[in-house]
């Protein structure tokens, strides 16, 4: 494991003393003071203190060197379930504390991986923060801290047991392991069955507009030229079948020449660091385009690849 928040001594001793990650020890502290009883109480570290240890190692090419480091893209430290103990979440809101803040501000103008979007975020939380209550100095850095730690942790439970010959696994080996998905119950309905949905919408529209006709004969007795309706409906929407996968339409009818107007569809598909999608015109002429394409703004110009219907290659389809 590369981080891990051991949170009481319950889980010092079942993951760190049982497993022999860790060995015990009585504390000077302890060992001298006054009504200790070390008979019966073999494991006093584990039994007896209430203090959080935060410890993570360096694996690989990895480094941490500052606090932001454990939130950066691509990071997943293992952490209690936010909902899983109290103590999670007192974790947690030690860093709204204006101390605690203070420091993470100190920390993020140090650090060298912060970007554009990091200080958008934090800017952001300060009317988060006003809205929770919290007035501490540069509690918007904590609270931004929070956000990113809980956007990212891979979430463990007392369930999940630690065994002693995964302590020699392979650096490279662990750094490289995907990070499991989080589970997630499904939802059921008011009858206990699987809830079913596929998001969609649709919009209909009708227009009506009156305007001089230039186009008829003018009416000398009123000098104006006699009055003609434009009558049209438009409908578009969407279909989303699958996370991911998007379809879009829109088409209408033009009552004035009796004929469907312009008629176009489409059909995304979001593959997370890239995005590909395909539109195609119905009426009143056919014609299509499919893309592909990283969806990063500075790589969207450089990683595609287009291919677009052509006066050759289209085809009469009515």
């Amino acid at each position: 494991m590369s981080m891990t928040l051991i949170q009481d001594g319950n889980q010092i001793k079942s993951k760190m003393l049982d497993t022999g990650l860790l060995l015990n020890f009585v504390p000077k502290d302890w060992r001298e003071a006054e009504n200790v009883a070390k008979e019966g109480n073999e494991n006093p570290l584990a039994l007896q203190t209430l203090n959080k240890v935060f410890m993570f190692n360096n694996l690989g090419t990895k480094t941490y060197k500052n606090m932001w480091d454990f939130v950066r893209e691509g990071e997943a430290p293992l952490f209690m379930g936010v909902n899983s103990e109290l103590v999670g979440k007192n974790f947690l809101y030690m860093m709204t504390n204006e101390k605690y803040a203070t420091i993470a501000k100190e920390a993020y103008e140090a650090w060298d991986g912060k970007n554009s979007e990091d200080d958008d975020l934090i800017e952001s939380m300060k009317a988060d923060a006003e809205d929770l209550g919290l007035t501490g100095a540069n509690v918007e850095y904590g609270l931004a801290w929070v956000y990113l730690w809980c956007e990212k942790y891979n979430e463990q439970t007392d369930e999940d047991e630690v065994a002693a010959d995964e302590t020699n696994l392979d650096p490279d080996l662990m750094a490289g392991r995907k990070t499991p998905p989080k589970k997630v119950k499904a939802k059921v309905d008011d009858d206990g069955y699987l809830a079913f949905s596929i998001p969609w919408s649709l919009t209909l529209s009708y227009g009506i507009s009156m305007y001089e006709d230039r186009t008829k004969k003018i009416n000398v007795h009123r000098m104006r030229y006699p009055y003609s309706f434009t009558q049209t409906f438009n409908c578009s929407g969407f279909v989303r079948l699958a996370d991911g996968w998007n379809i879009t339409f829109t088409s209408g009818y033009d009552f004035n020449n009796h004929e469907i107007s312009m008629t176009t569809a489409s059909l995304s598909r979001d593959l997370h660091c890239f995005e590909m999608s395909c539109s195609v015109v119905l009426r009143p002429y056919s014609s299509f385009n499919f893309s592909f394409r990283a969806r990063a703004n500075e790589l969207a110009d450089a990683l595609k690849w287009d291919k677009r219907s052509s006066y050759s290659t289209n085809i009469d389809w009515y």
